[in-house]
């Protein structure tokens, strides 16, 4: 009978350490999960430098706002501004690009001359473009790819610097890559390439300053270091309303405005900010739930072994001994639940990231934990799991 009892509780004593182990697999990977996909959608910033200075035109049309795409004379207005230290601008290009090898359709994006510097950013391979570049007559007009569509269309090959691109038929030369973590500014639209200025004499029969351009861009630039975001919004939404008036346009409801996009901007975050906020709160509660069952599952156990915790002593056996073997049981059982979520996590990533919504590009980030989430959602397990089932055996004190 005695050993049928131990077997029984054998068993027990399984079942509430597999029990133990799907709640923190589950309740781990769903957070940990969450936590990384609103890091790189709402508070992770931008990979460039400084990104806490950069900030973006727009327009506000109460209670509406939205990112302006203007035409290039209010760029060239922009750039007048003192508040500014630098300014530039990147447009959309659809286009066809093609090799002797192949041909596919690529969304581009012409900057200006500083876009590259005024962020920051180098290339992984070969150079970015720069002021040179966007001068009309300088030679091949370079093109820079972005590191999904080098490795997707030329497979990862080095010796793409300095070969021949076609864009609508028109000839490019690839002058470098970018890193695979930079995608601009704009997370939902991401380009393929980036041209320079002088680029639209090949792709258009207007001039970028026409009276009715075919091509608009979006402004960005950097606060001077002595400017508050304050004082450069009240200049430009005079140069907006100048602007407006110049082109016969003016429209009193309409206000520019100026917004620090440290995180990029993604009509995601723009559109239910305020509801990924309370997911946030949604996630703490989900790991609040978690511990109380684990601490009730740990504390259910404990009651349930009080008799044999009771002859342990009495054979002389310590009270630090016995918490010292609950701690290493409950630190076992901890790390696998935490290497349980992890592989919840990096399971359920690729699912999750078909459901976010996305434009003509593939969103350009990853759901999968980076090796600081990674350590992250093992010390939250280990404590969670020591915490309460050092607590357990504090009967015994």
């Amino acid at each position: 009978m005695r050993k049928l009892l131990g077997v029984t509780r054998s068993h027990r004593d399984l079942g509430v350490a597999v029990t133990i182990w799907l709640l923190l697999s589950f309740g781990l990977g769903a957070a940990t999960l969450l936590y990384t996909a609103l890091d790189r959608l709402l508070l992770h910033p931008l990979d460039v430098s400084h990104p806490e200075t950069l900030v973006r035109m727009g327009e506000k049309r109460p209670p509406v706002m939205s990112w302006e795409w203007f035409p290039y004379t209010t760029y060239e207005a922009v750039r007048q501004m003192h508040t500014l230290e630098s300014v530039a601008v990147e447009g959309e290009v659809d286009t066809m690009a093609s090799t002797s090898a192949w041909t596919e359709p690529a969304v581009a994006h012409m900057v200006s001359g500083n876009y590259f510097p005024l962020l920051g950013s180098v290339a992984e391979q070969g150079r970015t473009l720069g002021q040179a570049d966007e001068q009309e007559g300088a030679g091949s007009i370079p093109v820079v790819l972005s590191h999904r569509f080098w490795a997707r269309e030329c497979g990862s090959s080095v010796s793409v610097i300095g070969s021949m691109l076609s864009l609508q038929g028109q000839p490019f030369t690839v002058v470098g890559v970018m890193p695979e973590r930079f995608f601009g500014t704009t997370l939902d639209s991401s380009p393929d390439l980036w041209l320079p200025l002088s680029a639209q004499p090949l792709l258009s029969q207007k001039p970028l300053n026409d009276p009715e351009p075919d091509r608009r861009f979006s402004i960005i630039a950097r606060l001077r270091s002595d400017t508050t975001l304050a004082q450069a919004q009240a200049e430009f939404a005079g140069t907006y309303r100048a602007t407006q008036r110049a082109d016969g346009d003016a429209d009193p409801k309409e206000v520019g405005v100026i917004a620090p996009i440290e995180q990029g901007t993604f009509a995601l975050r723009e559109q239910f900010g305020h509801a990924l906020t309370l997911l946030l709160w949604g996630l703490a509660m989900l790991l609040l739930m978690v511990c109380a069952n684990v601490a009730g599952l740990l504390l259910a156990k404990a009651v349930r072994n009080e008799r044999d915790t009771a002859v342990r002593m009495a054979l002389g056996a310590s009270c630090g001994r016995l918490i010292r073997r609950a701690l290493v049981e409950t630190a076992v059982l901890g790390l696998a639940g935490a290497l349980g979520g992890l592989l919840v996590a990096y399971l359920c990533a690729p699912l999750l990231m078909d459901l976010l919504p996305a434009g003509r590009a593939p969103l350009p980030i990853s759901l999968i934990p980076d090796w600081k989430i990674d350590l992250l959602a093992i010390g939250l397990s280990l404590v969670i799991s020591l915490m309460f089932g050092g607590t357990s055996r504090m009967d015994c004190i």
